[in-house]
Parts: C-alpha cells; sequence; structure tokens
C-alpha cells in the first residue's frame, strides 16, 4: 500500500472485518443504538419493535467481536416517524459524532464497554416481516403501526397473507388516543 490510511471510517457497514484490517488500523463505525444496548443486527428496528422512540447513536472503534469495541462518542438518536425520517436523524447524529471526533482527534477517549447480560440481537430476515393473524389479534394498534413502520422501503415491506394472496403495507399513520 503506497499511502497507509491513518483512520478507516464505517457507516452502514453491516459485515465483520478481517482481522488483519481490525489489527493494523484504527477502524471506527457508527451504530443506530446506544451501546452496548441493541448490539448485531437490524437495531433500528429492533428498538422501534420494543417502542423504543428516543435513543442514542453510537460511534465506537470496531474490533473483532460485533458491536463491542469502545465507545468514541454518543449523540440523540429520534426513533419517531418513518424509516426516512430515521435515516435522516442517524445522518445528521453520525456527521455531529464524525465532526466532533475528528477535531479531537489523536487525543480521544475510549470508554471500554460493559457487555454483561447484554442481548446481541440477530438480523431480521424477509420473512420476520409476515404478520401473523395470531400477531394481529394479540397486539395493540401502537405496536402494529411500530411492527410495520420499521419495516418499510428499504426493508422488506410488512405483510400478511390468506388464500386470496398478499397485502404489503407501504406507508402506515397512527394518531393515539387523548389520554384522560
Amino acid at each position: 500500500m503506497k499511502h497507509k490510511p491513518i483512520i478507516i471510517v464505517l457507516l452502514g457497514w453491516s459485515w465483520i472485518l478481517k482481522k488483519e484490517i481490525v489489527n493494523n488500523f484504527y477502524v471506527i463505525g457508527i451504530h443506530p443504538s446506544d451501546l452496548p444496548e441493541y448490539s448485531g443486527g437490524s437495531p433500528i428496528q429492533n428498538q422501534i419493535i420494543d417502542g423504543i422512540s428516543s435513543s442514542k447513536c453510537t460511534l465506537f472503534k470496531i474490533s473483532q467481536d460485533i458491536d463491542k469495541g469502545p465507545i468514541l462518542g454518543k449523540t440523540h438518536l429520534d426513533l419517531d416517524g418513518n424509516i426516512k425520517e430515521i435515516f435522516k436523524s442517524i445522518y445528521n447524529a453520525s456527521i455531529h459524532l464524525l465532526e466532533d471526533f475528528f477535531s479531537k482527534f489523536p487525543n480521544i477517549n475510549e470508554i471500554s464497554q460493559n457487555n454483561k447480560n447484554i442481548q446481541n440481537y440477530k438480523r431480521l430476515k424477509p420473512e420476520d416481516s409476515n404478520l401473523s393473524d395470531k400477531l394481529i389479534n394479540k397486539t395493540s394498534c401502537e405496536n402494529l403501526y411500530n411492527l410495520i413502520r420499521c419495516r418499510t422501503e428499504p426493508y422488506p415491506n410488512a405483510f400478511i397473507k390468506d388464500e386470496t394472496g398478499t397485502l404489503y403495507f407501504e406507508n402506515v399513520r397512527f394518531i393515539k388516543n387523548e389520554q384522560k
């Protein structure tokens, strides 16, 4: 390599890097959750499904273990709205985190994660978007709203099936009842 990079920045990266890269470069990434919470796959969807509307976006040093490297910074992340609005929030949070990181580099405070008793989530699969009759009949409107809104483009849309065909949900809106 003619010029060795000082830092490698991963945005929207979902694959494990080779050990040679992690061990020989300062590799950083953004994760759309308050790590170590919601580490692993589909962090946006899993938080929305769990009813979380306010989270954090985390800048961290990439290690061989998925989402377990030292924390370099965190900032607020709004999970309200549709996926496009959430992506915009992630984009803005990422810009903020990277500007802050590069303004301090190389004097970076790395904070180890406490990964005890933390669930590592698996990536949702397209078949997870099937909202079965059993699920629909025992779930509140607000929970159905969350199940549908986290599964819109670019992700496989939520759907229901019966003998006549498949109904896909491409957009959803929820109006909360006024509290008395």
